[in-house]
């Protein structure tokens, strides 16, 4: 499987944040660097969630799910919004992830989906 970026965009410590926290299934980290409102789509649940609410629906799933590497496959931009495409490997399954963050101040997450590879 190759990994290729559509586009480069500055990465900052959120960025890396963000992925370290996929990587461990650290949701409490994971949602530090969300906006109020998140839009999530797991397994299980589907819908627009606060801040709190999104980070249960995580936690859930990664108690069920622990995740043991996050692959990014892909990362691209469109003006202030950002992109990423990786691969989650849990004990059990592997789970294609794209999260979409929005540069205000911080880059914030908007939108998380984890789907069925």
């Amino acid at each position: 499987m190759a990994t290729y970026s559509v586009s480069v965009f500055a990465q900052g410590d959120s960025n890396e944040s963000i992925v370290q926290a996929f990587s461990t299934g650290n949701a409490e980290k994971l949602f530090s660097f969300a906006r109020k409102n998140v839009n999530i789509k797991t397994p299980s649940a589907e819908g627009a969630y606060s801040n709190y609410q999104a980070k249960e629906i995580l936690k859930a799933f990664f108690d069920i799910n622990t995740p043991s590497e996050f692959k990014i496959l892909q990362r691209g931009n469109s003006g202030n919004a950002n992109f990423t495409i990786g691969y989650l490997r849990c004990k059990n399954k592997t789970y294609k992830i794209l999260y979409y963050t929005i540069l205000d101040k911080d880059e914030l997450i908007q939108e998380i989906r984890i789907l069925d590879n």
